[in-house]
């Protein structure tokens, strides 16, 4: 049997704690792992089906760039997650500690992220050769981990919409993802297209180039022209060849905004003219810096220095689609700050904005509000119901027709003999 020892904790959020772990397998083969253990309150069935979805969508994809999950486990009972163990620190937990990526590090960021995303964004099932159709959602610099070594791994697939056969959740009518880093068109229509990646990863390299915090979207073009236009105008001079292209990945319409592919050929491109210390080198000083000075994190499930056999895994068998669509989706939160959208009378309140630090799989709040469904999910319970009712109608009205007809006849016979018997004048 499989054994992880567990030797640190390395992250926490709002649903568990990450440990670093050392995996043996039955024969002795050992590698480092990353093991999320989950709260109590993440046990609920919808939670669940999303993070088999990701670990499932996570195996189709497998890229260099992107985290891999290994296995889905229970331990004492809790779900936990068993991940890829990557010695660095997301972005976000690098710019708390003030420390941004230089220029040219900066550069090479954006592509690494642009390329995972563009390749995410035209992945085909390795099987079947359907597109995945796969949107993140949720891009941001708590998703975004740069290692010691200068690589970098997109994060938390947990909320991305994608298509394939066995996935078990659906999106329904909800709003999926960080507020501040939804791009205005999907906080407005409810409809998300990979031009939203695109903004959350613009917003991400304009929020490490400023170091200023990102606010609510603006849902009005004039509001959000302007804003983001005084925001650009705070880049460092430092940073100013960053503009144009941050600039192009913010625009209000997303069909104006660039592929992925373009994006990482420009930030590449960029950063071959940009001086100072590449992502690598950096990566190797400061961010094993970082690492060092992060706070003790609490072992909360009381997990390090034991040694535990992995006999039993969360994946169940395939859940039917009936099941599937009963679940009832619940609301996460994060943390105990609510942010309302601004300028908009009919959507208020629609998310509850979260900050977490990183910790591996880390599923977004998720809102209860209302909006058309998107394309990777079933069709909606009031359009099936109403689907139905018209199947169950079309019977009795068919009879009642039938048999009215027969009356109708029926009557007009017996007047017709009545008629026949009057004397004639």
């Amino acid at each position: 049997m499989r054994r992880l020892q567990v030797i640190e904790t390395i992250g926490a959020g709002a649903f568990g704690t990450v440990y670093q772990c050392r995996l043996i397998s039955a024969q002795g083969f050992q590698r480092v792992a990353a093991l999320k253990v989950l709260q109590a309150q993440a046990s609920t069935q919808m939670f669940l089906s999303r993070i088999r979805d990701e670990a499932r969508l996570l195996g189709l994809l497998h890229d260099d760039s992107i985290i891999n999950v290994i296995d889905l486990l229970e331990i004492d009972s809790r779900p936990a997650v068993l991940m890829e163990y990557i010695e660095g620190m997301d972005l976000e937990s690098l710019l708390l500690q003030g420390k941004p990526p230089p220029p040219r590090a900066l550069a090479e960021l954006g592509a690494s992220v642009a390329g995972a995303l563009g390749r995410a964004h035209q992945a085909k099932h390795p099987t079947t050769d359907e597109p995945l159709n796969v949107i993140h959602r949720d891009v941001k610099p708590a998703n975004i981990m740069i290692a010691t070594d200068g690589s970098v791994r997109l994060l938390d697939f947990g909320v991305a919409r994608a298509c394939f056969d066995a996935r078990e959740s659906s999106t329904g009518q909800l709003m999926l993802g960080t507020l501040n880093y939804m791009a205005p068109e999907y906080v407005v229509t409810g409809e998300v297209t990979v031009a939203a990646d695109i903004y959350g990863l613009g917003l991400s390299l304009l929020q490490a180039a400023t170091q200023e915090d990102i606010v609510q979207p603006k849902v009005r073009k004039k509001d959000h022209l302007s804003h983001i236009d005084e925001t650009l105008s705070h880049l460092p001079v430092a940073y100013q060849a960053f503009r144009s292209g941050i600039e192009d990945m913010l625009a209000w319409e997303p069909e104006h905004r660039p592929a992925a592919a373009t994006c990482e050929t420009r930030f590449d491109d960029l950063a071959q003219h940009l001086t100072g210390p590449s992502l690598r080198s950096w990566g190797r000083e400061v961010v094993a810096s970082a690492l060092q000075n992060r706070d003790p994190i609490e072992d909360e499930a009381r997990l390090v220095g034991r040694e535990i056999v992995l006999d039993e895994l969360l994946i169940p068998p395939n859940i039917d689609s009936e099941t599937t669509e009963s679940l009832t989706a619940p609301t996460f939160h994060e943390s105990e700050r609510t942010d309302k959208i601004d300028d908009m009378d009919a959507t208020e309140s629609l998310l509850n904005a979260s900050a977490p630090a990183y910790d591996g799989v880390n599923t977004q709040p998720i809102s209860q509000k209302p909006f058309p469904p998107h394309a990777d999910t079933p069709q909606s319970d009031s359009s099936s119901r109403e689907s139905r009712n018209k199947e169950s109608l079309t019977g009795p009205i068919l009879t009642g027709l039938f048999v009215g007809g027969i009356i109708g006849l029926l009557i007009l016979s017996v007047i017709a003999l009545l008629h026949l018997g009057e004397p004639h004048p």
